[in-house]
């Protein structure tokens, strides 16, 4: 696993890999995850747009976080407001994905560097058949968070891991981008074992998702249920 340090000095400004002041980061989804980056990015100063599929008003968003609550003002933009980047979250559903590139191909891409930050394998090669010059890595998180009203609810610090599944890319080719993103929210990681990673998420998430769906209840209330708890231990 590869850490890279952000200076706080720096905080400010989004910088490319050349040293020169790079656009804001584009954040596509308006859920939790993304919500989750936008207003850790916006909390250290960091430009960034968050891009939802239906209009939404600004609102002030509240976070509570185990990192620390405070407040954001968040601004949503529309795919027709697309502004150029250097770096793209991608926050969507799976099977939100190729329709979204479908949009996306409409856009100024170019050689940007394409985060996946879902959960789900061959993401990247749907990607990479509509962006075949993009740099496309995926995430692994493991943060707890959920939305409710104008209320971002972080359950549970996690991490973050970046790393290759159909390309070979090295970590340095990422490294401004990390820090910036392990410096709003870390830690984020590049990783060397990426396919593994999200194997093993798969099985969890395969475990986890239908318990919850069957119990209507969210993830972190699995482990404060002490019943239902110990009967997934013994699988």
């Amino acid at each position: 696993m590869t850490c890279f340090s952000a200076s706080e000095h720096t905080d400010t400004q989004t910088f490319s890999n050349s040293g020169k002041k790079s656009s804001p980061i584009n954040i596509i989804g308006a859920g939790s995850i993304g919500h989750l980056w936008s207003s850790f990015l916006q909390r250290k100063n960091y430009s960034c747009k968050l891009y939802s599929h239906k209009p939404k008003a600004t609102q002030k968003l509240s976070i509570n976080s185990p990192i620390e609550n405070f407040e954001v003002t968040q601004t949503y933009y529309s795919l027709g407001d697309w502004q150029p980047t250097q770096s793209i979250l991608v926050c969507v559903k799976a099977h939100q994905l190729t329709e979204l590139c479908q949009q996306l191909a409409k856009k100024q891409i170019n050689n940007a560097t394409i985060l996946l930050m879902m959960n789900g394998m061959g993401l990247d090669e749907i990607v990479l058949k509509y962006f075949p010059n993009a740099q496309v890595v995926q995430a692994y998180l493991t943060h707890g968070v959920f939305l409710s009203q104008n209320t971002l609810h972080h359950t549970g610090k996690g991490t973050t891991l970046l790393g290759n599944l159909s390309q070979n890319y090295e970590a340095e080719k990422f490294e401004s981008l990390i820090k910036i993103l392990n410096h709003a929210l870390p830690e984020v990681a590049w990783s060397d074992s990426h396919h593994e990673n999200l194997l093993i998420k798969l099985i969890i998430n395969a475990v986890i998702n239908p318990v919850t769906a069957l119990k209507q209840i969210q993830n972190g209330q699995i482990i404060n249920n002490n019943q239902l708890f110990l009967k997934l231990k013994l699988y």
